[in-house]
């Protein structure tokens, strides 16, 4: 099922992506915000598959960089509290 983890219509924010967990994350692990959200939703599960769209090379650099963001069960315990 298609979903968008980083993009949002115009205009709306995107709660993930503003949220301060996520933020506070992406700040300890030197990664932007995209990057934590894109990693945490390949640690979901084996069968996850991220197809994120971007229209510029800089996004694709960044977006294929998410997997710098090691993220630990503690870690990833907070980011599910973003969804609670």
């Amino acid at each position: 099922m298609p979903f968008c983890p980083l993009g949002l219509p115009r205009g709306a924010a995107n709660p993930v992506l503003n949220s301060p967990v996520v933020i506070r994350t992406a700040a300890r692990l030197g990664v932007t915000p995209p990057q934590v959200a894109l990693q945490w939703l390949l640690q979901l599960a084996p069968n996850v598959l991220l197809i994120p769209g971007t229209g510029s090379a800089t996004h694709l650099r960044e977006n294929l960089a998410a997997e710098r963001a090691t993220l630990y069960d503690q870690t990833l315990r907070h980011l599910d509290s973003v969804g609670a």
